[in-house]
């Protein structure tokens, strides 16, 4: 049996938990594992094998030992017809869609895991590597508040911190949760209207400084610039990048995630299980084989 295994999204410590277990598996039965990997050198798809030997090396040097594949080159996977060799493919991380579209490539069967540090995969209630980025974002920000907290000023101090993604997502809402902090998404004029207000308000009530949370989806000195041209304030902002987010050190919930969604994957590989997507649901490592959820419209790239 030969096993693919691709990677799109974000490569967090739990992905490499079940790529160990999953090496360890197929070395341990008559199976031929490899990993999917995009080459940017020779702008091509590249299949390496992921055996016990090879892997020991990498866990000396601490190296990946997959590689993220971009979704933009993900088109690369049908002109160089490299996914049908596999009787079948594991996906980690990716949407509804593009799992979707690896399964047209392939006569051989299909299992999505849910890895994305946004926790937006339709379906699953959480995501594996979420709670590790929610705890980095949180506890950076807090550390930025405490010091924030320390210095006094004679004008509104306004911090902004920017994180990973670009679409609304549970992430974005948690982080600024967390925090106490005013969340800015898709602003309008009005917004900025009624944020002023909030700021001029609370600067008035003692609130000596405001924390504003954000993603890529807006630029941080397009904030500052309308601001500025609305109040007298001090701005700051920050970047908290996706490395910063997925590791090294994943949280307790993160460890038992992986763990859990090591051993279905492994049990569907075992059981020659038809294609399906793994999904948390009310607190449970479940097969989710639902049609209604794979049709959901998102975008492939």
């Amino acid at each position: 049996m030969h096993v693919g295994v691709v990677h799109f999204g974000s490569f967090t410590a739990g992905s490499h938990k079940i790529i160990r277990d999953l090496i360890e598996y197929s070395s341990l039965k008559d199976i031929s594992l490899s990993g999917i990997n995009w080459n940017p050198q020779l702008n091509k798809v590249e299949i390496k094998e992921l055996a016990k030997d090879t892997f020991d090396g990498w866990e000396y040097k601490r190296e990946i030992i997959l590689s993220i594949f971009p979704l933009q080159y993900v088109e690369n996977l049908r002109q160089q017809e490299v996914i049908n060799q596999f009787d079948a493919v594991v996906v980690f991380g990716g949407n509804r869609a593009q799992i979707e579209y690896v399964e047209q490539l392939t006569t051989g069967k299909v299992l999505s895991v849910p890895i994305s540090i946004l926790n937006d995969f339709v379906g699953s209630q959480l995501t594996l590597g979420y709670d590790t980025a929610l705890n980095v974002i949180v506890n950076n920000i807090l550390k930025i508040k405490d010091t924030i907290d320390s210095l006094k000023y004679g004008k509104l101090r306004v911090f902004c911190a920017q994180i990973p993604g670009n679409t609304y997502n549970p992430l974005l809402e948690n982080s600024a949760i967390g925090v106490d902090g005013l969340l800015i998404h898709e602003p309008n004029e009005q917004f900025w209207c009624d944020l002023t207000n909030k700021l001029q308000a609370g600067f008035h009530a003692g609130n000596t400084y405001t924390i504003l949370v954000i993603n890529k989806g807006i630029d941080p000195n397009e904030i500052h610039q309308i601001l500025s041209g609305k109040l007298d304030i001090d701005f700051k902002w920050n970047y908290i990048d996706e490395s910063q987010c997925v590791g090294p050190y994943p949280t307790a919930t993160d460890r038992v995630l992986a763990s859990k969604l090591s051993r279905r994957v492994i049990s569907w590989i075992e059981n020659g299980g038809p294609s399906s997507c793994i999904v948390v649901k009310d607190n449970k490592v479940i097969y989710d084989e639902s049609p209604q959820l794979i049709e959901i419209k998102e975008n492939v790239i």
